[in-house]
């Protein structure tokens, strides 16, 4: 890991989540260490939604992630549980 990103508070984090970080260039690693941030949402809270711009990568640091699409008749069909 390269000193700029080592100084960011998501390096060890990323480094641990992804197994390609050690392929990236000490540039590639910086830059996304530089556009991470912490978020925190309470429980229930919709994260995304198809009619917001792409939130990124999220990492899922506790808690759980429902992912869910709306039936025809409104009802929410269960993609996944994280």
């Amino acid at each position: 890991m390269n000193r700029m990103a080592e100084a960011s508070p998501h390096a060890r984090c990323l480094a641990c989540a992804f197994p390609f970080w050690e392929q990236l260039t000490p540039e590639e690693q910086e830059r996304l260490c530089r556009f991470t941030r912490s978020v925190h949402y309470a429980k229930g809270a919709r994260v995304h939604s198809p009619l917001e711009s792409c939130v990124g990568i999220l990492l899922l640091r506790s808690g759980q992630l429902r992912s869910y699409l709306l039936s025809e008749d409104g009802r929410d069909v269960i993609q996944k549980m994280l």
